[in-house]
């Protein structure tokens, strides 16, 4: 059984990012980021609107996002 955990961890690499602890706890507190089983220290996020594919993870959910620049061409 190990030997099928270690394989699904390193297949899990290619789907993680690395996140400041302040913004993990936020996350945390928001609801969004659970931990997969008790005491693994694995962790998901639970609801898709805080991660972009173009922006990554955010603090908010995707639609609450500010809008910084706009490309007027």
């Amino acid at each position: 059984m190990p030997d099928k955990e270690f394989d699904l961890l390193r297949r899990a690499q290619l789907f993680s990012v690395n996140v400041f602890s302040n913004i993990l706890e936020r996350l945390q507190q928001a609801g969004v980021v659970r931990e997969t089983r008790k005491e693994t220290g694995i962790l998901f996020l639970t609801d898709s609107r805080y991660y972009s594919d173009e922006f990554g993870l955010s603090e908010a959910p995707e639609g609450e996002m500010e809008l910084l620049y706009v490309s007027k061409k």
